[in-house]
């Protein structure tokens, strides 16, 4: 099993930028400068006496200064050819001591700052902290040699600075590797709140048209059940009542073009991309005399109480009532037409219970078909979502009953004129 890949960290390059180059001439110019100086004193009167030609000093302090342009695009190897350069120089005693510290400096913080592998990382600037030793090996060397009290005390205070030099190095490139890691995490925290809010977004949008289905279902099938019910009756009076025939065939007409008129309005929401939800307000407790009116229309006989005081419910409640009551009705049409039927609406102090309770059917009806038990299991999954409590069966005395408890919370609110 292959290990995942180490994440890039900010600051890396793919090459050297104006800013690289820049800081390698200044060191160029700097620190040959300083070697030509150097390379002008006496073996008598210099710190260090080079083991290499005057040339050879030139191509050492080359090798060892040009790399630290790259120490952004490949900062462990940099790192480790510095370190081991660095060794080489002050072994060899190339008479620079300038640029080449702050190449090693350079490159311990590249590493610990752009080298996000913590083994290449830690081998890097273990390497390189070893050449800086090695330059502390050396001045000490030189130290122990010299006889004047005050160059052993110039020495005494460089190595003191050298070693604090490549500390401080290796603690900001650390700090600043840390800081680039933070901000990382934090962009990768970031997207994937982003990426998971789209989600919740997307499977919002897929809840809220699965309720629009639903509310398709028991739309229609309410248009539906009554224009065949109406559709019954009209053939039944045909013959001996035109009138009546007439009237019922219009009421088919007009929840035909209901039943349209809705398919037209919640497909097309269901088609959209960008749908919010339903253009239309949806049906509130104030619509129940407009629904048992139409129920009346297509020959049920509807008796609506209200029981307890009427105040404001929530928006979930309020329609998962109306659209139980409705489908109750639709029932009560499909498979007990003419039944005498009675809803019962119930305040209750923390919930709101509606009742619909049905007799034995006539004979002025005929049953539209068997259904199919969607109506029923549509209204116990609204009651469930609420979390309240459902039943139905057959009544006591005969016929059928509905009933649901619908929690809701307290909501004071002055009493509304009285239900017409």
């Amino acid at each position: 099993m292959t290990a995942p890949p180490v994440a890039r960290l900010p600051g890396r390059l793919d090459r050297p930028d104006r800013r690289d180059l820049g800081i390698l001439g200044l060191m160029l110019v700097l620190g040959g400068l300083n070697l030509f100086i150097a390379q002008g004193f006496d073996d008598e009167d210099a710190m260090f006496i080079s083991h290499l030609p005057a040339w050879g000093d030139w191509v050492a302090f080359l090798l060892l200064i040009v790399p630290v342009a790259w120490r952004r695009v490949a900062p462990a190897w940099v790192c480790a050819w510095v370190g081991l350069g660095f060794v080489a120089f002050r072994l060899l005693q190339v008479p620079e001591g300038l640029m080449s510290s702050v190449a090693v400096y350079l490159t311990i913080h590249a590493a610990g700052a752009y080298e996000a592998d913590k083994g290449r990382r830690d081998l890097a600037r273990g390497l390189a902290l070893a050449g800086g030793l090695v330059a502390v090996v050396v001045a000490l060397v030189q130290e122990a040699q010299a006889v004047d009290f005050d160059a052993a005390l110039a020495l005494t205070f460089t190595i003191g600075i050298n070693v604090a030099f490549y500390v401080t190095a290796w603690a900001l490139g650390d700090s600043t590797r840390k800081r680039a890691e933070a901000e990382l995490e934090l962009t990768r925290r970031a997207e994937q709140l982003a990426t998971e809010r789209e989600a919740r977004a997307q499977q919002a949008v897929t809840e809220e048209r699965v309720r629009i289905a639903r509310e398709l279902h028991d739309v229609v099938a309410h248009h539906v059940s009554v224009m065949g019910v109406q559709a019954a009756a009209a053939r039944h009076v045909m013959a001996r009542d035109a009138e009546a025939a007439t009237g019922a065939l219009a009421n088919v007409e007009e929840s035909g073009r209901q039943a349209v008129a809705e398919l037209q309005r919640l497909v097309g929401i269901l088609r959209s991309e960008h749908a919010g939800g339903v253009d239309e307000p949806q049906p509130t407790l104030d619509g129940l005399d407009a629904l048992v009116g139409s129920m009346r229309g297509a020959g049920l006989g509807v008796d609506l109480r209200v029981i307890g005081r009427e105040r404001p419910v929530p928006s979930s409640v309020e329609l998962s009532a109306y659209r139980i009551i409705q489908e109750a009705l639709t029932n009560v049409l499909r498979h007990a037409p003419g039944a005498a039927t009675t809803v019962v609406l119930s305040y209750l102090s923390e919930a709101l219970q509606v009742e619909v309770v049905n007799g034995t059917p006539t004979s002025h009806g005929e049953a539209t078909g068997p259904g199919g038990g969607r109506g029923l299991l549509g209204m116990r999954e609204r009651v469930a979502m609420l979390g309240g409590t459902f039943d139905h069966g057959p009544a006591p005395r005969g016929g059928y009953r509905v009933a649901a408890l619908l929690p809701i919370a307290p909501v004071p609110a002055p009493e509304p004129a009285a239900r017409a």
